[in-house]
């Protein structure tokens, strides 16, 4: 049992460190490339990492989609499908026809896992329906969180066939899609941001006042109004958008400025007041100011205010001047997601042990890096890393020679993955190198680094294991075997593929085993292998496989199925051995044994057809002739002289000798052949023999028939009559009792005959107890009639022989 712990341990370890690098190198991959990532890019780089998502997986559909603002509608942005698939609608009405999933989404921001469709609760039977009708067969949908709550889903979609998704998986899934919509937010942000300042930097210079009036404006948010200023501060005449845009009642118009002041946030106050005092001092001309103002309505909202003075007294009192001020509230809160989508973005890189820097173009040196390649540096070699520090001032000279093809390896031929061992092999880094560009211009290399050296240790060890047992499982000519049955691949040892005829190149899958199987015997295998599975129980049985040559193997498997704490199926695990061998000598054994049979079959009927001729001498000449010569001696005896009593009682005594004599003669006749089987059935013979057996030896019998047919095949008669013989004389010899019983049954389709003694019983096992060749004869004669032969003993506790035969040969 513990050989059979450390298989388990291996083979989940090689299958699940298999699948985790490589999904753990995909996600490094997709993580590096948006670091640094040009806003123009996102779009592309999106698309890209849902097609290696989508291969990973071996699915048909993978999409990011977008939750509009009602909660209830979600849109396509990114989607990626095989050839053969047709998209999904652009707009999906989430509420309406996911009810269940807009639920887990939307509502408790949850992931919907459904490996199969079946497994929905009964409150999902729309979505069901509406997944079926997209012709979903498996479906993993993940809820995003951005800075403004979940605004987005992730969703992976099986259409050919039902999979499982493994959940160590689903965390890493989010990331990866938090960062897609961490990528999507940043350039929503600079995009919005370089074209509103490019945009108001222009009018604020050129002092286009006109063209901001004329644009119009679709929303509250983008409002802009104008105002005009004469001689005093306090006389101000705004227009209708402007008095719209601060929240000012009509009746408030003529405290304009009053309201105003009240109402621009107490943090800002002063600033803009001060601001607003140099102007009225002749020391500006024109000014900008951004502050916070506390809409009656609307809340906080963020306004921009542009000045500009028209005329002056000769005092340098303002005479006129004109002011535009509008709303920017939508902008701040880009800079702000903006804002926060960075630091996640650097709290999300410092949250890693994984060391991720990146560098320059020229002279690679340092740009970005997060916490680890700090400390690392700082803890491993006592350099501060700061920007602009290349290769060799932090790298003795063959490291930084050798950091120095890396970076010139990915500027020539693009970003690529490799494996580097830092100094005195201490630590084995899986390193994902990609190129940073903006437009058509090269401006840096990103590095993406995990530490694998644990993993790779694990592989050694595991290989190490692998090999000792490959060594043990070919030395016992043993194939062992583990099927995923998540992902259907198999792992098998050299052995196996031997036995099976596969190359090593081949990829062993669980419908691959099944190709394999001999056509007459792939519906059992399968049953088998179903029934262990539903039962959760081992499964033994032999069967033959059809190698490419044509020539058949058999093979005999031994497996179990194991499964997860939730009771799902996670594998198949066995071993299979050759036994073609061992079968050709069993059938070369049955063949020698059907001929046995049938001689044996052969010389009991030459058996019983001599019996029956000895009996039918015996009983029709030697006992006859007895009965005359008995005749005689009576004759003789009448005739006597009376005078010779001595002569009367000699011929008495041999008439009744000769009488006594006929009698055993006439039993051996019965012995030999039971006439009376022929001439009133097993029943009555069977019943006359018991009376015989308890006339000769004592013993009593007590016999039972019950619903014996009417016609019996005579062979089956006749062994049933001679197992009844051979037990009886059994009794009499070995059981030292005083009476015993005789049943004998019938049914539609069979008859059993039961003989049973409370006498002194003997152990079946040992073949020194079995007296003589009576209870093999006894076997040999059921076997020529198909049918079963039982005995039950045990010493002290008497023997009971049972016997078993069908009525129709199967």
């Amino acid at each position: 049992m513990k050989g059979c712990f450390v298989n388990k341990t291996n083979s989940q370890l090689h299958q699940e460190l298999e699948n985790r690098i490589r999904f753990e190198t995909l996600i490094a991959d997709i993580s590096a490339r948006f670091t640094s990532l040009p806003f123009g890019k996102v779009d592309h780089e999106i698309e890209r990492a849902l097609k290696q998502i989508l291969d990973f997986f071996e699915v048909d559909r993978c999409g990011l989609m977008g939750i509009r603002e009602d909660k209830k509608f979600v849109w396509v942005t990114h989607i990626c499908h095989t050839e053969d698939i047709e998209p999904v609608s652009k707009d999906i009405n989430l509420a309406t026809l996911f009810p269940w999933s807009y639920e887990e989404h939307v509502i408790k921001g949850k992931p919907v896992v459904v490996s199969k469709m079946t497994d929905l609760p009964p409150e999902a039977r729309q979505d069901r329906i509406s997944w079926l009708a997209q012709g979903t067969r498996s479906n993993l949908t993940i809820p995003l969180s951005s800075s403004q709550g979940i605004r987005y889903l992730f969703a992976i979609q099986s259409i050919r066939r039902e999979r499982n998704w493994p959940k160590a998986f689903i965390p890493r899934l989010k990331l990866a899609g938090e960062i897609f919509v961490n990528a999507l937010e940043r350039r929503d942000s600079e995009q919005a941001l370089s074209e509103s300042e490019s945009h108001r930097a222009r009018l604020i210079a050129t002092g286009e006042w006109s063209e901001l009036l004329t644009q119009t404006h679709k929303n509250t948010e983008s409002l802009l109004g104008f105002y005009e200023n004469r001689g005093s501060p306090r006389l101000v005449f705004p227009d209708d958008r402007l008095r719209l845009l601060l929240g000012i009642p009509e009746e408030q118009i003529p405290h304009f400025y009053e309201f105003w002041v009240e109402h621009l946030h107490p943090d800002d106050r002063e600033r803009v007041m001060a601001l607003r005092h140099e102007i009225q001092e002749n020391k500006l001309n024109n000014a900008f100011s951004e502050y916070r103002y506390l809409h009656p309505q609307r809340g906080l909202l963020w306004l921009n205010h542009v000045v500009q003075v028209l005329e002056r007294e000769p005092q340098g009192k303002v005479q006129r001047l004109i002011g535009l001020i509008w709303d920017v509230t939508g902008y701040k809160r880009l800079i702000e997601a903006f804002e926060q989508s960075r630091v996640q973005t650097l709290a999300m890189m410092n949250s890693t042990d994984d060391l991720i820097w990146s560098v320059d173009a020229q002279r690679f040196g340092l740009l970005t890096w997060n916490r680890a390649l700090r400390d690392y540096f700082y803890n491993c070699h006592g350099i501060e890393i700061s920007v602009g520090m290349s290769p060799g001032q932090l790298l003795p000279p063959d490291y930084a020679a050798q950091w120095h093809e890396f970076y010139t390896h990915a500027l020539r031929d693009g970003s690529f993955v490799t494996e580097y061992v830092v100094s005195s092999q201490t630590k084995i880094l899986l390193l994902s190198l990609h190129v940073v560009k903006q437009g058509n211009n090269v401006f840096g290399i990103s590095v993406f680094g995990k530490d694998i050296t644990h993993r790779k240790q694990a592989e050694h060890k595991l290989r190490e294991s692998e090999e000792r047992l490959n060594l043990a499982s070919d030395s016992a000519g043993i194939g062992l075997w583990i099927i995923d049955m998540h992902t259907y691949h198999a792992w098998v040892t050299s052995k196996l593929r031997e036995l099976f005829n596969f190359s090593s190149n081949d990829e062993i899958t669980y419908e691959r085993f099944f190709k394999a199987i001999h056509p007459e015997d792939y519906n059992k295998v399968r049953q088998t292998v179903e029934h262990s599975i539903q039962t959760k129980e081992d499964f033994r049985i032999d069967y033959r496989i059809v190698l490419p040559e044509g020539k058949i193997r058999w093979i005999s498997a031994r497996g179990l199925p194991y499964f997860t704490s939730s009771g799902e199926l996670e594998r198949l695990m066995g071993v299979s051995l050759d036994i073609t061998e061992r079968k050709l000598t069993e059938e070369k054994l049955l063949a020698s044994q059907k001929v046995l049979r049938a001689f044996t079959s052969r010389l009991l009927t030459i058996q019983e057809e001599e019996r029956r001729r000895l009996a039918r001498e015996l009983h029709d000449d030697f006992t006859q002739r007895l009965a005359v010569l008995a005749m005689e001696l009576s004759k003789l005896e009448v005739s006597a002289p009376s005078s010779g009593k001595t002569f009367e009682s000699t011929i008495k005594s041999v008439r009744d000798q000769i009488i006594e004599l006929s009698t055993d003669i006439h039993d051996i006749s019965r012995q030999l052949h039971p006439s009376i089987i022929d001439d009133l059935g097993l029943g009555r013979a069977i019943q006359s023999e018991c009376t015989h057996f308890t006339r000769r030896s004592g013993i009593r019998i007590h016999y039972q028939q019950i619903n014996l047919p009417r016609t019996l095949n005579r062979d089956i008669s006749v062994v049933l009559f001679r197992i009844t013989q051979e037990a009886l004389r059994n009794i009499h010899k070995h059981a030292q009792v005083e009476e015993a019983t005789v049943n004998l049954a019938g049914k539609e389709d069979l008859i059993t005959l039961a003989i049973q003694d409370q006498g002194t019983g003997f152990d079946p096992e040992n073949r020194r107890q079995m007296h003589g060749l009576g209870l093999f004869s006894m076997q040999e004669r059921v076997q020529l009639i198909h049918g079963h032969l039982s005995i039950h003993s045990a010493r002290g506790s008497g023997t009971e022989i049972r016997v078993v035969v069908p009525l129709t040969k199967e």
